[in-house]
C-alpha cells in the first residue's frame, strides 16, 4: 500500500532521527574512577541519599558534595579542572553525617556564595553557610531550621517576592504514615515557619517538591508530589497557587494535577519550545502497583499545559514517556544540545532511561548501549551539572548500597549551547524563579528555560540556566524575566560560553535638603549605551515603543518638562552609561506647599540600535512621593 505524502514524511522524519541517535555512539561514559570520586556504598543508607552540585568556591568549576553513611564524614569534591576532583571534606567543616537525604543549594543570605541545606531523617536538619571558600558553618540552630522530623526533600524559592529565598521541606514518614511538610519564610537570613498560615502543610508522604510559576503571573507556586497517594489517608499530588499575600490555594483538581499515584521525582520545562509547560512525575510499574494494592498505577505521568482548558492534560501515552518501570529521579535537560529538552529517568528494575526529544512523537528511548546506562540498581537519586565546562550536561548518581557514579556526557556533535548564571540585586541573589528566553532569528525559535530548585529528586542540580542551540551560532535576544519583575534584554549574545548576568536596577534615594532626589541607574550589561530618564504624573497610558512594549509613563506636562533640554527639573535626563554601566543624577522638586502630598512616577530606558525599536531595557516605574 502506498503511504500518503504526509504519512511518508512522518516516517522519514522518524527514521532520520533514529539514524541520528544511533550514529552518536555511547552518550554517557563512567568517569568515576578517573575523576577521583570515591563514595562507597553502605547498607545503612535507606531510601537513597542526595548530593549537591554547584560552584562552591567561585572559581568557575562545578563541585559536588555527597553525604556519607550515618556517622561517616561527607565527601566534598573540589573540581580541579579536566574532570578531576579532590576531597576537601577534612577542611570543609561539614562534620559527620546523620541519616542525610535530599540536599538543596541557594544563596540564602544573599552574600554571593552558594549555601547548602541538608534534610536529615530523625535528626536536626542542617543549613550550611558557605564562607566562599567551600568551608561551611552549620547555622540551622541559630536561624530556626534545626527541627527534627523525617525530612526527605527540599526546594528554595522566593514565594513572597521580597528578594530572599524561602524554604519548603517535604517529609516522608517511615513506617508509612502521613507527615506534615513545612514552609519557612526567610526574614533576612533567619526563618519563620509559615506552613499552616500559608496553607501548604500537605499531609502526605512527599518524595519531591518544587517551586514553579505554573500560571506565569510572576509569583512562585508550589508543586508537591505524594507517594502511595492511592491510600485515602494521604493527600494526592497537589499544586498550590500563590495568592500574592503569603498564602496559597490548592488548585490541584482545577488544573488537572490531583492524581492518585506513587509519585517520586518531578520536574518541569518548556519541552516543545512553544511556551507551554510540561510536568513529569515518575511512578511505579503496573506490576508493583498491583502488588501494593494500587490497581490504578499506570507508569510515569507526563502532563502538558492546555491553554484552552487552563489545565494540564495527560500526554505520556502519546509522547512515549510512560515507561512501565519503578522510577525515581527525573530531569529535563538538553543532553545533545539540539535545542529541545530531553528527559532522564532514574529506574530501579531496569537501566536508567534517556529519552530523546527529536521534535516528533513518540520520544525515543536510547538503548542502554547508546545511552551508556547499562546497569540496574536499587537507588533513587540523580542530578546534572557541567563538570568539564564543555556545554554538555553530565549526570551524578549518588547511591546508597553501591558506589556513587559520575557519568560524563561525551557530547558527540557540534551543537552550540549557552549557560547563564544569574546575579540578582533586587531579586534574590541566585535568581531562583527567573524565566529566561532565547530567541534565535536563524530558526525563528524562542526557547524558554528556568532557574529551578528542587527539580528531580534529592539532588541539588547545578544552579545554572542551560540551553542547547543546535546549529545557531548567535542568540539574537536573551530575555530574562527576573523575580523582581524586571525584564532584561541582552542583544546578539555569542554562543558556547557561560555568561554571568547581573540584574539591572534603578535606585531612588530619599529626598535631601533643597528638594533634590538622587537616583542611580546601574546596568552592567548596558555599559556605554545611551539612556533616558523621565517623570510623569501617571503611569497610564504608557508611551508605545512599536515592539509590543511601552515606556510606563504618561505623556503629560510633567513628562515633557522632565525631558526638556537643559531642564533644571531633571538635569541628567539624557546621557550615556559609563564603562561599567552606571550613571547617577537627581531630580529637583521645588519645596512649595502646593506640591506636598503629590505622587509622581519615574522610569528609565537604555537605547541600542541593534534592539527592536532601539530600546534595549526599561526600568520602573517607581513612585516618588513629594
Amino acid at each position: 500500500m502506498k503511504l500518503p505524502n504526509t504519512a511518508r514524511a512522518v516516517r522519514l522524519a522518524v527514521l532520520a532521527s533514529t539514524i541520528a541517535v544511533s550514529s552518536v555512539g555511547q552518550q554517557f561514559i563512567d568517569a568515576t574512577a578517573s575523576s577521583g570520586i570515591n563514595v562507597p556504598g553502605s547498607t545503612s543508607v535507606v531510601l537513597g541519599r542526595g548530593a549537591a552540585i554547584a560552584d562552591f568556591n567561585g572559581d568557575g568549576l562545578t563541585d559536588v558534595i555527597f553525604p556519607g553513611a550515618p556517622g561517616q564524614p561527607f565527601k566534598a569534591y573540589l573540581n580541579l579542572g579536566g574532570m578531576t576532583f579532590i576531597d576537601v571534606a577534612p577542611t570543609s567543616n561539614l562534620g559527620l553525617c546523620a541519616d542525610m537525604k535530599g540536599m538543596a543549594v541557594a544563596d540564602y543570605d544573599n552574600d554571593g556564595d552558594v549555601d547548602l541545606f541538608t534534610c536529615v531523617r530523625n535528626g536536626p536538619n542542617r543549613l550550611y553557610r558557605n564562607n566562599g571558600m567551600m568551608v561551611f558553618d552549620d547555622v540551622a540552630p541559630t536561624v530556626g531550621l534545626d527541627w527534627i522530623d523525617q525530612s526527605t526533600v527540599a526546594t528554595w524559592g522566593d514565594y513572597d517576592n521580597d528578594g530572599d529565598v524561602d524554604l519548603y521541606v517535604g517529609t516522608r514518614k517511615m513506617p508509612d504514615a502521613p507527615g506534615c511538610n513545612r514552609l519557612y519564610r526567610n526574614d533576612g537570613a533567619v526563618f519563620t515557619e509559615t506552613t499552616m498560615a500559608a496553607g501548604v502543610d500537605h499531609g502526605s508522604m512527599t518524595f519531591a517538591c518544587m517551586f514553579m510559576d505554573y500560571d506565569r503571573d510572576g509569583w512562585q507556586d508550589l508543586w508537591v508530589t505524594s507517594d502511595q497517594a492511592y491510600n485515602t489517608t494521604f493527600r494526592k499530588n497537589a499544586v498550590y497557587r500563590n495568592n500574592h499575600d503569603g498564602t496559597f490555594t490548592d488548585v490541584s483538581l482545577t488544573v488537572g494535577a490531583q492524581i492518585a499515584m506513587q509519585a517520586m521525582g518531578v520536574d518541569f520545562s518548556d519541552v516543545n519550545n512553544d511556551g507551554r509547560l510540561a510536568v513529569y512525575m515518575s511512578n511505579t510499574s503496573v506490576t508493583m502497583g498491583n502488588s501494593m494494592g494500587n490497581p490504578n498505577t499506570d507508569g510515569h505521568v507526563m502532563l502538558h499545559w492546555n491553554p484552552l482548558l487552563s489545565q494540564f492534560v495527560h500526554v505520556e501515552q502519546a509522547w512515549g514517556t510512560r515507561l512501565d518501570d519503578i522510577g525515581w529521579a527525573n530531569i529535563f535537560f538538553d543532553y545533545d544540545n539540539d535545542g529541545r529538552e530531553d528527559l532522564f529517568v532514574k529506574h530501579m528494575a531496569s537501566p536508567n532511561a534517556v529519552l530523546r526529544n527529536s521534535g516528533t512523537l513518540p520520544w525515543q528511548r536510547l538503548s542502554p548501549a547508546a545511552s551508556g546506562f547499562t546497569m540496574s540498581d536499587p537507588d533513587v537519586a540523580a542530578g546534572i551539572g557541567d563538570f568539564d565546562n564543555d556545554g554538555f550536561m553530565d549526570i551524578v548518581e549518588p547511591k546508597g548500597g553501591c558506589p556513587s557514579m559520575l557519568m560524563r556526557n561525551t557530547g558527540g556533535n557540534a551543537n552550540h549551547w549557552l549557560k547563564i548564571k544569574l546575579e540578582g540585586r533586587e531579586s534574590n541573589r541566585g535568581g531562583l524563579g527567573a524565566e529566561v528566553r532565547f530567541l534565535t532569528y536563524a530558526d525563528g525559535i524562542i526557547r524558554t528555560r528556568f532557574m529551578k530548585s528542587g527539580n528531580g529528586m534529592m539532588v541539588a542540580n547545578e544552579p545554572v540556566v542551560h540551553v542547547g542551540l543546535a546549529g545557531n551560532s548567535l542568540v539574537n535576544v536573551v530575555q530574562i524575566r527576573w523575580p523582581s519583575g524586571q525584564i532584561q534584554n541582552l542583544i546578539n549574545v555569542s554562543v558556547d560560553q557561560t555568561l554571568t548576568v547581573v540584574e539591572p536596577i534603578l535606585l531612588l534615594a530619599e529626598s535631601v535638603p533643597g528638594g533634590m532626589r538622587p537616583w542611580t541607574l546601574d546596568a552592567p550589561s548596558d555599559a556605554g549605551l545611551p539612556y533616558i530618564i523621565a517623570c510623569s504624573a501617571s503611569t497610564s497610558p504608557g508611551v508605545a515603543l512599536g515592539d509590543g512594549r511601552s515606556f510606563p509613563l504618561a505623556w503629560d506636562g510633567v513628562f515633557e518638562a522632565s525631558l526638556a533640554q537643559g531642564s533644571v527639573f531633571s538635569p541628567q535626563n539624557v546621557g550615556a552609561l559609563d564603562a561599567v554601566g552606571r550613571q547617577v543624577g537627581h531630580f529637583w522638586f521645588p519645596q512649595i506647599p502646593i506640591l506636598n502630598g503629590i505622587t509622581l512616577h519615574t522610569a528609565a530606558l537604555t537605547v541600542d540600535q541593534a534592539a527592536s525599536a532601539w530600546v534595549r531595557n526599561i526600568f520602573g516605574p517607581f513612585p516618588i512621593q513629594l
